[in-house]
């Protein structure tokens, strides 16, 4: 991913200024807003790294400036929204909805020692449960350096079938490897903004959607907060 410095690891949004200078966990993994929210609302209100239970007294305090800076970027959301205004789902504009995507397993706590594509793939670790199209490893959010097991790095897995990888969830998570105890879920991502606007996209590695997803997998941070 060529913003893979500046994206959240669970949607692969890019992170806003407010997004990268806001660590809920002592961790030090960091997600955006929109998915800390989704996982204190309707999830299990755990790190996904350290699985810690998010405390309000370990957020990072975030200053005046940064508060202006988050509603520049609240403007420049709306701007957008207001540019995209006809690619909607429903009542919702496409560019604030995530899709969890059936076929992406996203995994973390892996040990930074086995984080390579071509080892992953092979049937001692995720090869077994199907044919992998791709592995992408988040190397540039290390987290858990101080752990007597050694750093740690998240990783999206992209299966062939979706029943591959419903399987591979099942078992992966939860278990240890490298001394580390692995949790893994569905991915998420988001529209691809040239599908939003209509015109073809010509970056064949683009790991964002081209074609609607199903509704039952669509959710906007609206929908989120209001439970």
């Amino acid at each position: 991913m060529s913003d893979e410095d500046n994206s959240c690891p669970l949607c692969l949004d890019e992170l806003s200024k407010a997004d990268r200078k806001f660590r809920p966990c002592p961790c030090g993994y960091q997600i955006c807003v929109f998915c800390f929210e989704r996982i204190r609302e309707s999830e299990s209100n755990k790190c996904p790294a350290c699985r810690k239970t998010y405390d309000s007294e370990n957020f990072a305090n975030i200053s005046s400036d940064e508060d202006s800076s988050s509603e520049d970027d609240s403007e420049d959301d709306s701007a957008s929204n207001n540019s995209l205004e006809y690619a909607k789902r429903g009542d919702k504009p496409l560019n604030t909805v995530r899709v969890i995507q059936r076929n992406l397993v996203y995994v973390t706590n892996l040990a930074l020692s086995i984080a390579k594509p071509e080892l992953l793939k092979k049937n001692e670790y995720f090869g077994q449960y199907g044919k992998i199209l791709k592995i992408v490893i988040n190397k540039n959010n290390i987290y858990n350096v101080n752990s007597p097991h050694g750093a740690c790095v998240s990783a999206y897995i992209t299966y062939q079938r979706k029943e591959d990888a419903l399987v591979a969830i099942q078992t992966i998570d939860g278990a240890t490897i490298e001394g580390r105890v692995l949790r893994a879920s569905f991915g998420t991502t988001k529209y691809c903004s040239y599908f939003l606007r209509k015109l073809p996209c010509n970056n064949p590695d683009c790991m964002y959607l081209h074609e609607l997803g199903q509704e039952d997998d669509s959710y906007s941070k609206e929908d989120i907060t209001s439970k």
